[in-house]
């Protein structure tokens, strides 16, 4: 590891290849921004991994970035600094590696992060169950989306999304709770033409600023 000042700010390969119980990784609130493929090897047994809070960006994800916590179920990204150019659909999509993983927070991107929702950037989380992915400036999301996640029940997107494409939904038949806030819709068609037979909450509402 890499300090800067009295925190974090690089994980070097193998860091953590004694540590072959632990189930629990807290790396909040550090200065994190690198992260060396096969920094989480050897722990095989985590379940849970908090990097929130740092300096992570889209070169932080490398090839191979979470390469040995195959049992990770939950892991927390929300406050870093993940911008892409575009939504096109990225070569080495991040969660790839990621099988296991039911619990997805991206929330609070600083500096116009996750602004482009690339398409195929939830590749891999096919045993996705929640996705925290609130307070971002994204407007669009390909139809394409959630494509990757079959098991999802709950999605919360708090973001100025408009219009809202049917065939964004129709991949996630098993979806349960649907929370869309700031959403500039001036109708709720697009429930007619999607399966939401599971659907148990739908909170839908936008925003309005308060004198």
């Amino acid at each position: 590891m890499e300090l800067t000042g009295n925190k974090m700010s690089s994980i070097k390969k193998e860091t953590f290849r004694n540590l072959t119980s632990l189930q629990f990784l807290s790396l909040l609130d550090n200065q994190i921004s690198t992260i060396e493929p096969g920094a989480f090897e050897g722990l095989s047994h985590l379940q849970t991994l908090l990097l929130a809070t740092n300096k992570i960006t889209k070169q932080t994800f490398q090839k191979g970035i979470f390469q040995g916590v195959n049992s990770l179920v939950d892991l927390q990204l929300f406050e870093n600094y993940i911008p892409y150019e575009t939504s096109g659909e990225l070569d080495n999509p991040p969660f790839i590696l990621l099988k296991s993983l039911k619990y997805l927070s991206l929330n609070n991107q600083h500096r116009n992060g996750l602004l482009n929702f690339p398409s195929n950037f939830l590749q891999g989380l096919e045993s996705i169950v929640r996705i925290h992915a609130g307070n971002l400036p994204v407007t669009n999301l390909d139809p394409a989306t959630f494509s990757y996640t079959p098991m999802l029940e709950q999605d919360c997107c708090s973001n100025p999304i408009s219009p809202i494409s049917p065939a964004l939904f129709q991949p996630v038949p098993k979806l349960r709770e649907l929370h869309l806030s700031k959403i500039g819709l001036q109708s709720l068609d697009f429930v007619l033409q999607v399966n939401f037979s599971k659907l148990v909450i739908l909170s839908v509402w936008k925003q309005t600023k308060c004198n």
